[in-house]
């Protein structure tokens, strides 16, 4: 080395010289760019030589610089430039070491010409001051002169490239001995590791480290360190990473928590030396690893990838904890503590989570929890389908009193909240609670739901989860479970208020409701009733038929005042208002309905064979007893009742019913108790006191009075007596002999009396004939004089119609033929008049004028058309007339005289004629 320092001096030197006489002509200008490099290559110097090298520079950069050319001074520095270099080359070439930018040299020294020179100790294989054997610094990046390869191994080595996903593990192979029970060096100021004097000086400890090199690039000693690459640790969105420390404070035997180390801050677990500083201990850790890229001292934590709990939506998460505090006796659910659902296990034991099954469950979703500490299981979200309900078993929960059946409901959103139905008093056992249709997060642990799928394993029967369905005309008796003991008194529990139908179990418990049948009936329709709690049997309104009305017997209520009659609905006993046809709600449970007929009965005391259905079926005649008690016979009666309508419940009243298993048994027991005695005693009464004969005779008298008797007998039961009539009367042979003859005898007298009133009818009948033909001839005659006077009056009327039509017919042409003789003159008219008679007649073709007569000259100028005309028409006029004529001779052969008609036309047209022709 100090040889390569005598020929670093006598190169500079060289230089130096030469500088000076390089230049003649002075430049104000300063050369640093010289002083820099000077001072830049003296780096390796000794501090005092570097210090006068660099005040022999600085003065010779202040001098000022001339460049003259070729001189003498350029000669001499020429020289002595390639006097170093020579020297250099030859000399002191082997000494070099150049390390490239990607390199470091690592530096062995063979030996030491000092003999007074230290020595390494034993164990100790990295030289600080110069000894013998591997460096502690290293060669950097350039050239390095004076390390002969006689003396010095220079190891050249790639430097150490730590990339993004990798960290680098430090082992030193000197330093400090570790104290025992350490694992790990701790972590000492050595710019990580590439100081290793530093790391040596600041008490760097032998063996594995603590600290790692992150991602960079790094130039260190690997005679003392020895680098070992890592991947990064890697876990993904759906992973988390649970951690093993594989050193550190042992855990308390008396910590709570004892499976698991504490959390310590320690930038999760990416710094080692903070996590054995700040107290983290050996073995399993609380906290884990969540998604991300870390980089961690796998020497010291083992790294364990796990995927993340993922509860699908029809999925719940079960928990057990595998540390934690111990649960009381007696006590099967570890309480719900705050610890962000298991996904914060340090705050799961410091808030005193328990070891075991958990009450606290995960609802479908993502979680990233510790599954050393937590063991979670996935269960099915309970569903119960439309139509359909849910039973529910609490596994754990308070003690019901022994009295109680079922498990009082309690606020826990139906049994989706575990903890508030622990908190709230929910109790062990079947629950009054149910579910209905619907999906549901239930902790199965806890609660064991009973569905129609698995009604068989727990004894059931799927029909029995169905929604309970009242069909139409039917109403539901009910029999409930649970609640308090029936009176001794009573048969039935009273009503008890908002219990909605017997689907709100607590209410009803909560109002007093009582065990067993109910007064209250379910109506038509679908209801979510608990099986566990109550019964329900489906049975027909009660119809009551038209021309009846139902009367309501009541074995509930409460008591009426009223203790000699009816009573108001509502109350115990016989309602006073009768059902009227139609149907009604009635629990026939707790009341009876008697059936009661309004229209009239008839009922038969005979011995004619009847259907065992009738009300009279078991009525026969009456057998009688006359007088002297010698003769005993036989009665039939018929009697018609009615009950009236709102005398119906009087009635059931005072009789009540004979038979409670047969329709209208209240009629039947009226007959039994009431009629029946009546009528047959009245009618044995009454004959004994009078004969046979006497009684048969009298039969209108004795049926009359029976009927009075009856009436008043049937009165104070509400029941009208309509009718009572004798029947048949069947007496002994003898007297039927003896009837029988007086009979015919009574007959044959009718029978004459018959005749001679026939006769005198048919006397009568004849009379009355004879007059009736007179009449008949009478109102004839009277009725032809009638028609004689109608017609009359008819024919004047149509006479006088007559008359005046031609009248104004008349009139009209009157006053057509003056307007004529006012447009052609009086001598025109004349002339057409002539006309017409002429028409009448049979004249020549050939006509001669005679003007001189006068006249208007017509005639004259159309009597030769007129001629011709007539001649051809007079034969056709001939015959329609004779037609004419004929027609109206014969209608005037069946009337000697004109028609009237006619004789009044001929009259007006005289008059007529003469009143309008002018005078001459």
């Amino acid at each position: 080395m100090k040889t390569n320092l005598f020929f670093g001096r006598l190169v500079t030197t060289s230089i130096a010289l030469s500088s000076i006489f390089i230049m003649s002509q002075p430049n104000n200008s300063e050369n640093y760019r010289l002083a820099t490099t000077s001072i830049e290559h003296t780096s390796n110097l000794q501090s005092s030589q570097a210090q006068n090298k660099a005040l022999l520079l600085q003065a010779s950069v202040n001098q000022p610089v001339t460049t003259p050319g070729i001189s003498l001074g350029w000669v001499g520095s020429i020289f002595l430039l390639a006097s170093g270099a020579i020297a250099y080359t030859t000399i002191a070439k082997k000494g070099i070491v150049v390390i490239k930018n990607d390199e470091v040299g690592i530096v062995i020294k063979k030996f030491n010409l000092n003999p007074f020179s230290p020595k390494l100790q034993a164990g100790q294989i990295i030289a600080l001051q110069g000894e013998a054997g591997s460096q502690a610094k290293v060669l950097v990046p350039g050239s390095h002169w004076g390390y002969f390869p006689q003396m010095y191994t220079v190891r050249k080595e790639k430097v150490i490239q730590i990339l993004p996903d990798e960290i680098g593990l430090v082992v030193a192979k000197d330093g400090a001995n570790i104290p025992s029970g350490q694992h790990f060096g701790k972590p000492v100021e050595c710019k990580d590791f590439q100081d290793a004097v530093a790391f040596i000086k600041n008490g760097g400890q032998k063996g594995k480290q603590l600290a790692i090199l992150q991602s960079g690039t790094y130039r260190i000693n690997t005679e003392l360190f020895e680098i070992t690459k890592k991947p990064a640790i890697h876990i993904s969105p759906d992973e988390i990473g649970l951690v093993v420390a594989k050193d550190g404070a042992n855990i308390p035997s008396g910590q709570q928590g004892q499976l698991f180390g504490k959390p310590v801050e320690c930038n999760d677990f990416q710094d080692a030396g903070a996590f054995i500083n700040n107290g983290g201990q050996k073995g399993k850790q609380l906290a884990i690893l969540q998604s991300g890229t870390y980089r961690i001292n796998t020497e010291l934590f083992e790294i364990t990838k796990k995927p993340s709990i993922n509860i699908p939506p029809d999925k719940i998460g079960l928990v057990v904890a595998n540390d934690g505090a111990t649960m009381p006796l007696g006590q099967q659910f570890g309480k719900v503590v705050d610890c962000n659902d298991f996904q914060d296990a340090h705050a799961f034991i410091q808030n005193g989570g328990q070891k075991g099954k958990q009450l606290a469950i995960l609802k479908p979703g993502e979680y990233e929890i510790n599954t050393d500490l937590f063991t979670v299981y996935l269960d099915s979200v309970i569903n119960i389908p439309q139509g359909e309900i849910g039973l529910v078993v609490a596994n754990d929960g308070a003690n019901k009193p022994e009295q109680q059946q079922l498990g009082k409901v309690v606020d826990c959103n139906n049994f989706q909240d575990a903890h508030a139905f622990i908190q709230n008093g929910g109790q062990k056992g079947r629950q009054l609670a149910i579910l209905t249709s619907g999906i549901y997060q239930i902790n199965t642990d806890l609660f064991t739901v009973i569905t129609s799928a698995n009604a068989t394993q727990y004894g059931m029967k799927p029909h029995d989860l169905q929604v309970y369905t009242i069909e139409a005309e039917k109403i539901g008796i009910v029999t409930t479970y649970d609640g308090i003991p029936i009176q001794s008194d009573e048969i039935a529990g009273a009503p008890v208020a908002g219990h909605d139908n017997f689907q709100n179990g607590q209410k009803f418990i909560d109002g007093n409701g009582s065990r067993g049948l109910q007064e209250e009936i379910l109506p038509s329709g679908s209801w979510n009733i608990n099986p566990w709690f109550a019964r329900v049997e489906q049975v027909e309104l009660t119809d009551v038929p038209v021309g009846s009305v139902g009367v309501v017997i009541s074995q509930v209520g409460k008591y009426s005042e009223n203790k000699d009659g009816v009573v108001e609905p509502g109350y115990r006993g016989v309602w006073n208002k009768p059902l009227r046809p139609g149907k009604h709600v009635i629990n026939t449970k707790v009341m009876d309905v008697e059936m009661v007929p309004t229209q009239p009965i008839t009922l038969d005391w005979s011995n004619k064979e009847k259907p065992f259905t009738n009300y009279d079926s078991s009525l026969n005649a009456i057998k009688l007893c006359s007088l002297d008690g010698s003769f005993h016979f036989h009665v039939e009666v018929t009697q018609v009742i009615r009950v009236p309508e709102e005398k119906a419940p009087t009635m059931i009243y005072r009789v009540g019913k004979k038979d409670s298993n047969s329709a209208n048994s209240s009629i039947k027991a009226l007959i039994v108790k009431v009629l029946q005695p009546a009528v047959e005693n009245y009618f044995r009464d009454s004959a004994q006191n009078s004969e046979a004969l006497d009684f048969l005779e009298q039969r209108n008298d004795q049926g009359r009075q029976a009927h009075d008797f009856i009436k008043s007998a049937l009165k104070d039961y509400g029941v009208e007596a309509e009718k009572t009539l004798i029947g048949e009367i069947d007496l002994p042979d003898d007297l039927q002999q003896i009837l029988t003859e007086r009979k015919i005898a009574s007959e044959q007298r009718k029978t004459i009396d018959e005749q001679s009133k026939t006769e005198k009818v048919r006397q009568e009948l004849a009379r009355e004939i004879a007059e009736t033909e007179i009449q008949e001839d009478l109102i004839k005659a009277q009725k032809s004089v009638e028609i004689a006077e109608r017609e009359a009056i008819a024919q004047r009327y149509r006479n006088d119609v007559e008359i005046e039509r031609v009248r104004e017919l008349r009139q009209i042409e009157l006053i057509a033929l003056a307007n004529t003789i006012d447009v052609i003159g009086r001598d025109g008219w004349v002339d057409i008049e002539k006309l017409k008679e002429l028409v009448k007649l049979k004249l020549p073709e050939v006509w001669v004028s005679n003007s001189q007569d006068g006249g208007s000259g017509l005639i004259d100028a159309v009597m030769p058309q007129v001629l011709r005309t007539l001649k051809t028409s007079t034969i056709v006029s001939s015959d329609v007339s004779t037609q004419t004529n004929n027609t109206l001779s014969t209608s005037s052969s069946s009337n000697n005289s004109l028609p009237f008609s006619h004789q009044v036309n001929k009259a007006l047209e005289t008059s007529s004629l003469s009143t309008v022709l002018p005078e001459d």
